[in-house]
């Protein structure tokens, strides 16, 4: 009902919004009875240039929780393959009001390529209503007679100047270890061959807003290997980059994403 104060009727707060328009409102995982799709073009420009196309789904079946697939990987170019696809689980920990945890767990589909299993968490920092810092520290490792060993630890510095404008700086740094050494012994597990800093941003468009579907528009450019560090070697890489433009499709009970957007004013 109404609130009256000083003989002036203000409206009641709207309920909470499962999945805000503002990106940096929205929680670690989907809100029970939530789906999303993701549709991603990336191109790649380097020693040798590559085009691919790619899907992901994810939903959430109850609170705190999140599972998906990647359901859908072509390359194009320089020559046409199909990536396996994989499937992940999030689950969502509240350690604070400004601190969430997220451990996450990746596994692929073998179908054209051995087994890869990444084991990681995202631990996301609220530091003002307009900033956020997220840590996405992950291990993967890819079996088979060529092993693959990845120990990744990515920064995302979340900024939203607008409602429905997200700006995200990108900063992170991957160790590999390739060929048989990633059969060693436990206690050598952390030694590694290489390691990569990328350095990238990404920019995200709320542009859809209806009952129930929030589309968003996606561009992320990223210098994925800026510096490679080899043994003694270092050598800069600003040459070698990458483009992706995709759309994010969120869908939900009917008119769930409409409370909070409703109320909030219009950039």
């Amino acid at each position: 009902m109404p609130l009256l104060f000083s003989g002036t009727v203000l409206a009641a707060e709207p309920e909470e919004d499962p999945w805000p328009v503002r990106n940096i409102d929205r929680p670690p995982v989907l809100p029970p009875g939530f789906s999303r799709l993701d549709v991603l073009a990336s191109g790649t420009h380097g020693q040798e240039d590559s085009l691919r196309l790619s899907g992901d789904v994810g939903y959430g079946p109850v609170k705190q929780l999140e599972i998906g697939a990647l359901f859908f990987d072509l390359q194009l170019a320089p020559r046409i393959a199909v990536g396996d696809p994989s499937i992940y689980g999030l689950y969502s920990l509240d350690l604070l009001p400004t601190l969430s945890f997220t451990p996450f767990g990746r596994v692929s589909v073998p179908l054209a390529r051995p087994l890869a299993l990444q084991l990681g968490a995202e631990l996301g920092l609220r530091l003002a209503s307009a900033f956020e810092i997220d840590a996405r520290p992950s291990y993967l490792q890819r079996f088979g007679s060529e092993p693959l060993a990845l120990l990744s630890l990515p920064f995302a510095f979340k900024l939203q100047p607008l409602r429905r404008l997200v700006f995200t700086p990108l900063l992170g740094a991957t160790l590999s270890r390739e060929g048989d050494r990633s059969q060693i012994e436990r206690k050598r597990l952390l030694v590694f061959d290489s390691g990569t800093a990328l350095l990238g941003f990404e920019l995200g468009l709320t542009a859809g807003e209806r009952p129930g579907l929030l589309t968003e528009l996606v561009l992320l450019w990223e210098w994925p290997a800026l510096v490679v560090v080899t043994g003694s070697a270092t050598r800069f890489n600003p040459g070698e980059w990458s483009l992706s433009l995709g759309a994010r499709f969120f869908a939900g009970p009917q008119g769930a994403t409409r409370s909070r957007a409703l109320a909030a004013p219009e950039d």
